[in-house]
């Protein structure tokens, strides 16, 4: 019995690094997720058909310019035929836009950080309730 409890704790050690080092990591990505959201403003900008494709203009009050970005197919799918709509865009940046504030990495990057936050706190309590059992 003392063997298989001593492997156990070996697996349970193991798990707890990689649990730690894990969460570690996709806080930090979370975190310069959150921080580079902030460069993101809102505008109102103007849609036109350009051969096969929609573009969207805006003026970047910021640079003294007009922006601009071609929409990705969904883009323009979810905005329709539509002459104006607020958009997000980073100022001094053209060429890129988006439809909401929070970045599209944001979900995927909290999913990460909440699986592995939990593998390492299963890990250590697993840990703490195998050193109760050997005494």
């Amino acid at each position: 019995m003392n063997n298989a409890l001593n492997v156990l704790g070996a697996v349970t050690d193991v798990f707890t690094w990689l649990g730690a080092l894990a969460t570690g990591f996709f806080a930090i990505m979370v975190l310069v997720i959150v921080m580079q959201q902030k460069t993101w403003i809102q505008v109102d900008a103007m849609l036109e058909t350009e051969g096969p494709a929609r573009v969207a203009r805006w003026f970047d009050d910021g640079a003294g310019t007009v922006g601009a970005a071609i929409l990705t197919p969904a883009q323009a799918a979810e905005l329709g035929a539509v002459d104006r709509a607020t958009i997000w865009v980073q100022p001094g940046r053209t060429g890129a836009v988006r439809l909401t504030a929070a970045s599209p990495a944001r979900r995927p990057a909290m999913a990460a950080l909440v699986a592995s936050a939990t593998l390492l706190v299963l890990s250590v309590g697993t840990s703490v309730a195998l050193m109760i059992i050997d005494g």
